[in-house]
């Protein structure tokens, strides 16, 4: 689902996603290429890691989105 949000923030022509992780999440984005901002911080009540990720083209983003539709395991953001 994570792979699938960014390949389809790439694919509308965004550059850049940014999120507030629980810090029990942060070594599994991590894992999909994010990258911890910051120190953590209180978000929504709870403490949380701010990260960031660089969004493939739009033209990668959407083909790989058509992968991961078809349920192919894919490589990539």
């Amino acid at each position: 689902m994570v792979r699938c949000a960014v390949a389809t923030a790439g694919a509308q022509g965004g550059h850049r996603m940014n999120a507030h992780i629980q810090l029990a999440n942060v070594t599994f984005f991590q894992r999909l290429g994010w990258s911890a901002v910051d120190e953590p911080e209180i978000y929504a009540g709870l403490v949380h890691q701010r990260m960031t990720i660089a969004l493939p083209d739009p033209d990668e983003g959407a083909a790989l989105v058509r992968t991961l539709g078809l349920g192919i395991s894919a490589k990539g953001p």
